[in-house]
């Protein structure tokens, strides 16, 4: 008699994590939960590549299907889908609002006037409504926003978010929280080493503001409880986004801590993605040591395969 009563396919996108990745979770999976089959499917040109016969075997069983990237998977596998969606920045903002977790105030910019009667102070951050790595987030005074959206966005047609600064010190710094079904991963500290925020406000009324938006910057592991404790918080409370890349800051003022990001599309597999490759070499970033990485992941897909797999 087949020992299995669950499926767990683990979908693997190339250059994004490296398959083995999924394969140290399917082994680990044997002494956590061996009533749980894994079938690892590799996305390729788009097209999910299994054997011929894993579709009969999926659908054979209750089924969580878990993709830390966006795919558009086809209608006959059954399952639970536990596949990463791309949202823009306001609408993981509204995700939070509706949790009452905490985030600088913002909003979304279309036009010119709407960077009237902001209410977000003297100085406040510009960035682009769908974005990464930083780039494009800027801090501007309240005076000279608009000349300053103009030269360098256009007038109409924008799509950007004004969102209230953060003071995080004399030198950008953020965290990086990766979680994954709520257990947090890794956390990792970034902090420009050469930006000087007053220098280039007071000659151009702006700056660059992302603490990760340059070369020049240190990364560091950092075993922060406040900060890990609220990259849970926020994570369980939207069980069913597979991943999170959360970048979250601390006001040096206050110590109040606030989500800028969430990267709730995916992408953020930097634990073995090509991208993250680079970076793990260059500071020496144990993301699979610091907290036990692919243990705590294989526990936590146990849990909401049980919990979840339809």
């Amino acid at each position: 008699m087949d020992k299995f009563e669950y499926n767990l396919v683990l979908m693997h996108l190339p250059n994004f994590q490296h398959i083995g990745d999924f394969l140290t979770v399917r082994n680990m999976m044997l002494g956590i939960a061996p009533e749980i089959r894994i079938l690892v499917a590799s996305q390729i040109d788009g097209t999910v590549r299994l054997p011929n016969t894993a579709l009969e075997t999926i659908n054979s069983l209750p089924t969580l299907i878990f993709a830390p990237t966006p795919l558009d998977l086809p209608d006959q596998f059954r399952g639970t889908r536990m596949i990463a969606q791309s949202r823009t920045k306001m609408g993981e903002y509204e995700l939070l609002a509706q949790e009452n977790l905490p985030f600088p105030k913002s909003k979304h910019i279309s036009t010119l006037e709407d960077l009237d009667d902001l209410d977000l102070g003297e100085r406040f951050v510009i960035k682009p409504n769908e974005g990464k790595q930083g780039k494009g987030v800027i801090l501007v005074t309240a005076t000279a926003c608009k000349d300053i959206v103009r030269s360098r966005f256009g007038e109409s047609d924008l799509d950007l978010i004004a969102q209230k600064a953060i003071n995080t010190g004399p030198k950008p710094t953020s965290y990086r929280v990766f979680s994954v079904l709520g257990e947090v991963i890794y956390c990792v500290k970034y902090q420009s080493l050469t930006l000087d925020v007053e220098q280039s406000i007071a000659r151009a009324n702006f700056s660059p503001f992302a603490a990760n938006s340059t070369d020049d910057r240190i990364m560091e592991l950092v075993n922060d409880q406040e900060i890990i404790e609220l990259g849970e918080r926020i994570h369980r409370k939207f069980p069913m986004i597979p991943v999170l890349g959360q970048d979250i800051v601390r006001d040096i003022e206050t110590q109040a801590l606030y989500a800028v990001e969430l990267n709730s599309g995916g992408w953020t597999w930097h634990l073995s993605s090509n991208f993250g490759n680079r970076f793990r070499m260059q500071f020496k970033l144990d993301y699979y040591g610091q907290f036990n990485a692919l243990d705590k992941i294989t526990r936590a897909l146990a849990r909401f395969t049980v919990a979840h797999a339809s």
